[in-house]
C-alpha cells in the first residue's frame, strides 16, 4: 500500500486492514481487496467472468472470506445487497451489489483510479451506514 495515500482502517484499531480498490485487467470488473500498511492481505472479490454482473455495482466475494470480514464490510455498509449465490469449480460465490459512496470513503484514491462512478439513486437505494 502506498504511504502517502491516507486510507480509512475496515476494522477496530486491533486490525490494519484497509479497503483497495482496482479493476480485473481481463474484463474490467471491480476488484476489492483488503490491505496492510506493508502488503496486500487478502482478496474480497473473485473474478468468475462465465457470470454477468449487472453493473460496476455487483462483485462476488471471494470463497475465501472469513465471516468476520463479511460481517465487517456489511457494517461498513459496502457490502450492501446480497443478490444470490453460484456454484463454480467446487466452490459457492455470492453475489452483493455495493454501495459506491462508501467505497469512495474507504479509498478514495483507488476509487477515482478504478473509473468507478456514483449513481445517485442506486447508492440512495442502498442501506448507507457509517
Amino acid at each position: 500500500m502506498n504511504k502517502e495515500v491516507i486510507k480509512i482502517k475496515l476494522f477496530d484499531e486491533n486490525y490494519d486492514c484497509y479497503l483497495n480498490i482496482g479493476r480485473y485487467q481481463n474484463n474490467n470488473r471491480l476488484y476489492l481487496g483488503l490491505d496492510t500498511k506493508e502488503e496486500p492481505f487478502s482478496d474480497i472479490t473473485i473474478n468468475l467472468p462465465e457470470y454477468p454482473c449487472v453493473d460496476d455495482y455487483t462483485i462476488f466475494v471471494n470463497g475465501d472470506v472469513s465471516t468476520d470480514v463479511k460481517k465487517q464490510l456489511e457494517k461498513c455498509g459496502i457490502l450492501s445487497t446480497y443478490l444470490y449465490s453460484v456454484n463454480y469449480n467446487l466452490g459457492n460465490y455470492d453475489c452483493y451489489s455495493v454501495n459506491m459512496e462508501k467505497l469512495k470513503y474507504y479509498d478514495p484514491v483507488g476509487f477515482e483510479k478504478a473509473n468507478l462512478k456514483i449513481d445517485i439513486d442506486k447508492d440512495l437505494e442502498a442501506d448507507i451506514k457509517i
